[in-house]
């Protein structure tokens, strides 16, 4: 707004008009005070022509400004032509002033009168109307460091907000190749097993798992049910490899399918529940995941009925690369409106828990899914 000239003269003439009623009302009430009455339009006229005076010069001064600023090496010069202008307008300020006294009848014509009341009224307001000149620079030098701070702000705003994107896509890029070396290794060993046709399903999958990875990447947040169809495919190239040693169980709660999650958040815990509860097993295990909405937050879980934590109950969520990436994208993501804990369940094995806020996937992403 500020930008269009005329909201700035609106700005500019109501500011003085503002300043001019001042000194028309206390003109007025002194002129009733000494018995000398003055009607409050008459006070308010003759106050105008010196304040719209200043009206007319305040783009001036704020041309001076930007001609003659006041910065490290100038100064001394700027300073040489901002006092004797500031002067100068505060005596043609006070001209007019008299001449409207005249035109209402209140001051005596002849051009002698004009000069010497105008030169004892600049005497008498010397102290108040050159400080009006400087008042308007300090504004006006006000007005450009708030813009600026504002500018700064906003640039180091767009700045972190573009170094969070890129450490969150970093994060990700680092689970891609994670989950695809273990695939590989999966695949290595049904080779080296003689498993060939397994080995054949299992690059089958893979191929399908990285086309949907690929197709989400960018996204931070997907539906759950996406994350879902996402992990069943993961899941189905896992089983290939365990057979029967491998059972899984989903709870999803129906209300949270729609439910806004980070990209590839289940896949490092059910990977790390497979890796350490149910690989090191003869007999495998069962591993569970759950979804539920509680209070206005999304709760996540994978349980194993694995052998659990050795020590104690809770595990400190460093060292693996799953476990570690999803922490730290859980940070960028949400901060301390997250919680994350790894623990050994009350009846056994082990439970990586997640609780973020709860949100709908916008319709676009409904309609992807």
């Amino acid at each position: 707004m500020l930008s269009r000239p005329w909201v700035r003269w609106t700005l500019v003439i109501s500011f003085w008009t503002f300043f001019s009623t001042l000194f028309s009302v206390e003109m007025y009430v002194e002129r009733r005070v000494v018995g000398r009455p003055l009607s409050l339009f008459q006070a308010e006229i003759w106050h105008l022509a010196w304040g719209w005076t200043w009206a007319l010069f305040t783009p001036v001064v704020l041309w001076l400004r930007q001609r003659f600023p006041f910065d490290r090496n100038r100064w001394r010069a700027s300073l040489g032509l901002h006092v004797p202008t500031s002067v100068l307008m505060a005596l043609i300020g006070g001209i007019n002033f008299v001449l409207m006294g005249q035109l209402l009848g209140h001051y005596p014509p002849g051009a002698g009168f004009t000069v010497n009341r105008s030169l004892l009224m600049f005497v008498t307001w010397l102290h108040l109307d050159p400080f009006l000149y400087w008042l308007i620079l300090g504004l006006s030098y006000a007005s450009q460091y708030y813009r600026e701070s504002r500018e700064r702000e906003l640039r180091a705003s767009q700045l972190e907000a573009r170094l969070s994107q890129a450490r969150l896509q970093a994060l990700e890029m680092q689970l891609h190749p994670h989950f695809l070396f273990n695939a590989l290794h999966t695949i290595a060993v049904l080779v080296r097993t003689h498993k060939n046709a397994q080995a054949v399903r299992v690059v089958t999958g893979l191929g399908e798992l990285l086309r949907r990875a690929l197709d989400s990447a960018g996204a931070h947040l997907v539906p759950l049910k996406q994350e879902l169809e996402f992990i069943e495919r993961y899941l189905e190239i896992e089983q290939i490899r365990f057979g029967e040693r491998l059972k899984v169980e989903m709870q999803i709660e129906p209300d949270t399918r729609d439910a806004r999650v980070p990209h590839l958040i289940l896949q490092p815990l059910v990977e790390n529940a497979i890796q350490h509860g149910i690989a090191p097993r003869a007999a495998g295990g069962r591993l569970t995941i759950s979804a539920r909405c509680r209070g206005g937050r999304l709760q996540l879980a994978v349980w194993d009925d694995g052998p659990g934590l050795p020590g104690s109950s809770a595990r400190p969520l460093r060292g693996g690369v799953g476990l570690s990436t999803t922490k730290e994208r859980l940070q960028q993501l949400y901060g301390d409106e997250h919680a994350f804990v790894v623990s050994n369940a009350e009846h056994g094995g082990v439970s990586a828990e997640l609780e973020i806020p709860f949100h709908l996937a916008p319709d676009e992403w409904q309609s992807r899914a």
